[in-house]
């Protein structure tokens, strides 16, 4: 039998310090709505009446609002990685919208 310990958990004096509030960066947009219509939208266009295409009502499908949140939420941590986080994201995003 193999023995799956759990890695241990550090100590609350190991972990960094919180960064101060001048320390973190502002959002690029501060409400899901503006960065799906400002952001995702244009970048990831379905055409009208092909196979896959975007509901003009998405905020109403909780599926849709919940992986559009956790992508946004990831879209604005990426984008302040230096090299490729920015790319990173991009195609995570468009692996995950492009396959539901």
């Amino acid at each position: 039998m193999t023995d799956h310990a759990s890695p241990p958990v550090p100590a609350v004096s190991d972990l960094p310090p919180a960064p101060a509030a001048g320390d973190v960066p502002e959002p690029v947009y501060l409400r899901l709505e503006d960065w799906v219509t400002d952001h995702f939208i244009p970048v990831f266009r379905r055409t009208l009446g092909g196979e896959y295409r975007w509901c003009a009502e998405w905020w109403r499908h909780d599926e849709a609002v919940s992986r559009l949140k956790s992508l946004w939420h990831a879209w604005e941590v990426l984008r302040l990685r230096p090299g490729t986080g920015r790319a990173s994201g991009t195609a995570s995003t468009s692996t995950i919208s492009c396959r539901s």
